[in-house]
């Protein structure tokens, strides 16, 4: 979600998906299908990401792995609807995080990253539902903001209920239902939630005012109001985030 700042963002966004990796015990099918040596490694991995920023650009953080010594890493630039498949093995994990959301095809999304799954890897993939962002008690701003953002989305063409649809875009992609679902969601004190959600009103207004859905002084009175809000005794609830997982059968080559 454009706008939001990297601690604000990236803080909520760890915490959800190390929830939904460590769901699906996939430490566990790791330590049973990899060389100790490997999993070390991925160890050491996960125990260094609890303090590092991962709003890096691909390219910095591949230095930062190679400098680690974590030489096996690679990235490839592309666009997923083009993606050819990827020489060498295919992935144990594949794992997709606000992604759907702006693809053109998410259903042709899905299919190239399941592709990527070697037999008895998993795919994961989590999208927010934005739908249920809402505040109690009511802030009246609410319905500047999502005027804006909602209507920027249906400009774009882009779905605000990815996170809904997973399960049944995983049914039409042809991966099948997923094998477990989950969804999480933060309800944050309104000096934090506020400021975000006036991060995130910033970055689309430009193309808001393109499309006449506000107007300079409504933006102006908007953003006020949000900001007095920010000492009020309230709550936002912050879009909820779904995720949508599927382990590929040890005899499937797809």
């Amino acid at each position: 979600m454009g706008g939001v700042t990297r601690d604000q963002h990236e803080k909520i966004l760890k915490t959800r998906h190390k929830a939904v990796i460590l769901r699906i015990s996939f430490r566990e099918w790791l330590l049973r299908n990899v060389s100790p040596s490997t999993w070390e490694s991925c160890s050491a991995w996960w125990r260094s990401s609890r303090n590092r920023s991962f709003l890096r650009t691909p390219r910095e953080t591949l230095s930062v792995l190679k400098s680690e010594g974590y030489q096996q890493c690679s990235f490839i630039e592309g666009t997923l609807e083009s993606l050819e498949q990827i020489e060498g093995d295919r992935f144990d994990l594949v794992f997709a995080r606000l992604l759907l959301m702006h693809l053109d095809d998410p259903i042709l999304g899905l299919r190239q990253m399941y592709g990527q799954v070697r037999p008895g890897g998993r795919i994961v993939v989590q999208d927010y539902y934005f739908p249920a962002v809402d505040s109690y008690p009511p802030v009246e701003a609410f319905a500047e903001f999502k005027k804006v953002f909602f209507g920027v989305y249906n400009e774009a063409g882009r779905d605000t209920r990815t996170g809904i649809k997973l399960p049944g875009l995983f049914i039409e992609a042809g991966i099948g239902p997923p094998d477990g679902t989950d969804v999480s969601g933060f309800l944050l004190p309104s000096r934090v939630g506020a400021e975000m959600l006036a991060a995130v009103y910033r970055s689309v207004l430009p193309v808001a005012l393109k499309h006449g859905l506000t107007t300079e002084r409504q933006s102006l009175s908007f953003l006020e109001e949000l900001r007095k809000s920010q000492s009020a005794n309230c709550y936002i609830l912050w879009p909820l985030l779904v995720s949508a997982w599927r382990q590929k059968a040890a005899e499937d080559r797809s």
